[in-house]
């Protein structure tokens, strides 16, 4: 089966972080889709409404995010395209890779009340592009309309999903409409790092983030080890490639620090504790949702890990978290087979059954 992958963002649209390369919702969806033995794409949507190029596909996946924001570039072209797969009777999903999907709700809203001068704004800079942003108009608001009103395609959602159960927030941030969560973990690269003795990890905390989260280490209390802060919480805009930042960072020290986003988005899927796996070091969440889900070894308090003298004990907790976090996460293969079940209630089992 064909399937095309796109959305408003460019890491929708091509598969990874403009800035860091780090792989998106967009690349485990591919490379899902690729294991179950479908053809994905990866596209941009203007490219995919030019010369209806979308009528090859039996799937689209849309992606999903606030749409009221700079990232969302490829918006009006986005919502194009899905009206017209809609008209042209081609199934379609959308997919969430924004840890701020708690805001598309009121950023639909916004964007329904404010459209015009938000397609004036947004084709400013292009001749012609104000002109084709109205035109299509109605097509937006009624897709959205559909969204807000619980009406619209099911929302594919990446989550520590063990027991199967849907979170509660999500499905009510989600507006009623129906929520497929999965879980990645299995798809993730599996970056290669050089295992160095315990006795030469250096006894620190690493922090590297996107975002400034200068005010959740406040809230987290003083550490007696040391702290290396990549990024704006170190007043940094420099973005290390994240296969350097496993191998080379990671790899070398003992401690992670996943920090908390600034609200609650339940045992949402995070690559921390990938990377954390494959660099062989310890991951210290604050979450309790993952905590819960993650198992045990994940609730070890920071005050008992700084004052573990012996490296070898540090190197058994972190085994032991590599460990919960296998047991309590998905494998390519069943998260291959999660989207091939999506796929079959989806577009139908006959056309799946036929390629």
């Amino acid at each position: 089966m064909k399937v095309l992958i796109t959305g408003a963002t460019y890491s929708h649209n091509h598969g990874h972080m403009f800035f860091t390369g780090s792989p998106t919702v967009s690349k485990h969806l591919f490379d899902g889709f690729m294991l179950g033995g479908h053809n994905p794409t990866m596209a941009m949507p203007n490219m995919m409404i030019e010369n209806s190029e979308f009528l090859k596909y039996d799937l689209v996946m849309f992606g999903l995010t606030p749409l009221v924001s700079i990232s969302a570039r490829y918006l009006y072209y986005e919502m194009d395209l899905r009206g017209k797969c809609i008209a042209a009777g081609i199934p379609t999903l959308w997919f969430v890779d924004d840890w701020q999907w708690y805001q598309i709700k009121s950023h639909m809203k916004t964007l329904i009340k404010t459209y015009e001068k938000r397609a004036r704004f947004g084709g400013s800079r292009r001749k012609g592009s104000f002109e084709y942003f109205m035109s299509i108009e109605k097509t937006v608001h009624a897709i959205l309309g559909n969204f807000l009103n619980g009406v619209s395609s099911p929302v594919v959602m990446v989550f520590f999903n063990p027991d199967g159960s849907i979170d509660a927030n999500a499905s009510a941030r989600m507006c009623g409409n129906k929520i497929l969560m999965v879980d990645p973990s299995g798809v993730f690269p599996k970056y290669e790092v050089d295992q160095i003795r315990p006795e030469e990890r250096k006894r620190e905390w690493v922090l590297a983030a996107l975002g400034d989260y200068t005010k959740f280490l406040t809230k987290l209390g003083p550490l007696t080890w040391p702290l290396q802060a990549l990024g704006p919480t170190a007043g940094r805009k420099d973005h290390l490639p994240e296969i350097e930042l496993v191998r080379d960072i990671y790899g070398k020290s003992w401690g992670q620090i996943v920090p908390q986003y600034p609200v609650k988005v339940g045992r949402l899927w995070r690559s921390r504790y990938v990377h954390s796996v494959l660099a062989g070091n310890i991951a210290m969440t604050t979450s309790n949702e993952v905590k819960e889900v993650l198992g045990r070894p994940f609730n070890a308090p920071i005050s008992v890990i700084e004052s573990t003298v012996s490296p070898l004990a540090l190197e058994r907790l972190a085994s032991a978290q590599a460990r919960a976090f296998k047991k309590n996460t998905w494998s390519a293969e069943e998260f291959a087979d999660r989207l091939n079940s999506i796929v079959r209630s989806t577009v139908g089992i006959h056309t799946y059954a036929g390629g």
